[in-house]
């Protein structure tokens, strides 16, 4: 999630009890400060299918901070060119998001336009503090990092 003052909530995942518990410890302290936020959820996905861990997270936030509703954005990363040139079929990349946002009731779906698919750059991979330019970092529709967060995703406010 990012604030308005650009300050970044980053949580652990849900791969098990003790990261569960400390996920949702770190939602509702971030967004128990109330403010106004630009929320975006990091999912990945193995071979073109939705990774349950992120899907989960993304319903149980949801369902946790109702303010939130549809003012959201997804970043789809780490995509394989050839999952990439897969998700070019319409078909294939609506079956992707429908998996994605089973059980999470219409009103709190973002628009399909709000999920970008990043590809995988092999330059970053294992590497420490090194630097990607958000303006070069482009989706697979050759938009910038920097032009989805500031110029798509809606900001929320969210109640104390």
């Amino acid at each position: 999630m990012v604030s308005s003052s650009s300050h970044f909530l980053d949580t652990p995942g849900l791969a098990d009890e003790e990261l569960r518990k400390k996920a949702g410890e770190a939602i509702s302290e971030g967004l128990r400060k109330g403010g106004s936020y630009k929320v975006i959820f990091f999912v990945t996905q193995e071979s073109g299918r939705v990774n349950q861990q992120d899907a989960t997270t993304l319903r149980l936030v949801l369902e946790a901070a109702p303010d939130i509703g549809r003012d959201y954005g997804i970043i789809v990363n780490k995509v394989s060119k050839g999952v990439l040139k897969t998700f070019k079929e319409e078909a294939l990349k609506f079956d992707f998001l429908n998996t994605l946002f089973a059980g999470i009731p219409e009103e709190r779906k973002c628009v399909y336009s709000n999920v970008k698919f990043f590809g995988r750059i092999s330059d970053l991979e294992d590497e420490r503090d090194k630097f990607f330019s958000p303006t070069e970092f482009k989706d697979d529709s050759d938009l910038s990092l920097n032009d989805f967060v500031h110029g798509w995703i809606p900001t929320v406010e969210i109640t104390d």
